[in-house]
């Protein structure tokens, strides 16, 4: 015979409570454990999000950079391609326009002419009556001024006007043009073969079922069995 080890009850519960208490800051580190994990775990996440975020927006700035660069050397390109046509003598004709029509305005708004002076002085020239005419309006009634506006407004629309009735009754002429030469010119011959009228559909009179018929039609009249439709129709009452 072997003698027991535990003699009593509470020497059981004795260990197990002892194996509880040894457990618990077990189970209260993995808690904690587990809590930092899930945390961490949220802290990546929203890391990762962030990255994305900033990824996408660094794509969306490469993306407007090339565009960038790609306007930049089209542009380069252009100011090549002028470059060019400036030193073939094209640089000449711009500034034989630029200088007429400088010249025109000159001596459209100005008492002076401007033959024989260079470009530089006319539009100084410009620019210092532009000035005056500026602190003339300054120093003008206000109500005056928007008067003159009004009123030009009306000569502008009177002459828009104008224009449109003029350019619609050109329109017409051209139209009734067009019409009157449609009507002189020879008819245009019709091609392929002639379409054929259809015939006129047949009016048949059907006698009442069973008895003798008799088809009536505008051309002819068939009796079938040597009765007449009035016989018939007499036998058909009785």
């Amino acid at each position: 015979e072997y003698d027991l080890y535990f003699t009593d009850a509470q020497q059981v519960l004795d260990i197990f409570s002892e194996i509880e208490e040894k457990s618990l800051p077990l189970v209260q580190k993995t808690q904690n454990a587990v809590e930092q994990l899930d945390d961490m775990r949220e802290k990546i996440e929203e890391i990762n999000n962030e990255k994305t975020l900033e990824i996408e927006n660094l794509q969306m700035q490469i993306q407007r950079l090339e565009l960038e660069i790609k306007q930049m050397i089209d542009r380069e390109n252009e100011c090549n391609n002028r470059i060019m046509h400036y030193k073939k003598g094209e640089q000449d004709i711009l500034l034989t326009d630029l200088n007429d029509g400088v010249e025109v305005l000159y001596n459209k708004h100005l008492a002076t002419s401007g033959e024989g002076m260079s470009t530089i002085r006319m539009l100084s020239a410009i620019e210092t009556r532009l000035e005056e005419l500026f602190s003339t309006i300054e120093r003008m009634n206000q109500q005056k001024i928007a008067e003159a506006e009004k009123f030009r407004e009306i000569e502008v629309r009177t002459v828009e006007r104008i224009e449109k009735m003029h350019r619609e009754e050109t329109f017409a002429k051209e139209k009734r043009r067009k019409a009157l030469a449609r009507s002189l010119s020879p008819p245009h011959p019709k091609s392929g073969r002639p379409l054929m009228e259809r015939s006129r559909p047949l009016n048949i009179l059907f006698v009442p079922k069973g008895s003798q018929r008799q088809i009536h039609t505008k051309k002819t009249t068939t009796t079938t069995n040597n009765y007449r439709y009035t016989e018939i129709k007499q036998k058909c009452e009785k």
